[in-house]
């Protein structure tokens, strides 16, 4: 397992983990400088219980909207998301969103590619607001097939 990979701005940005690797993933992931946000899917079935576990995990402010253009936003927030590397983790996520529609965990990792995407690209406008790219990776562990997450490719 190369957790090199998710300290680098590179894609795939989202991959998906079998689920006995976990606990050597987590062991792996001391590193220092690493905003690491571990998720449970068994906790975000519903599209509200999601952006529950979003909001108490990740931190989001009072004011976040609670949609997918929000989550994008707060994600690329430099106000909010103040790390070098960003790793998401979700376990149990075989249960992610699984009493929604497909597509609203299709939207999902769309969202987080978007966000993924946002942070490899610096900001070079000789402001205040400059910064260098930076990692964002998610990894999600799964233990059986799911029409979506399958299409991920599988963190080695």
């Amino acid at each position: 397992m190369n957790i090199s990979t998710l300290t680098k701005i590179d894609k795939p940005w989202i991959y998906r983990l079998n689920c006995q690797d976990y606990i050597m993933f987590k062991k792996i992931l001391n590193f220092k400088n690493i905003d690491f946000f571990v998720l449970n899917g068994s906790f975000m079935k519903t599209s509200d219980a999601f952006y529950d576990e979003l909001v108490n995990k990740i931190k989001l402010p009072e004011y976040f909207g609670r949609n997918m253009n929000a989550l994008s936003e707060c994600l690329t927030d430099s106000d909010i998301m103040q790390g070098d590397i960003f790793i998401i983790f979700i376990k149990n996520g075989d249960d992610l969103l699984v009493s929604e529609p497909n597509d609203f965990l299709e939207s999902f990792i769309d969202t987080l590619s978007l966000v993924a995407d946002e942070w490899a690209t610096p900001v070079i406008d000789k402001e205040i607001w400059d910064r260098p790219a930076k990692s964002f990776h998610t990894v999600i562990c799964t233990k059986r097939g799911n029409v979506v997450l399958d299409k991920l490719p599988v963190f080695k």
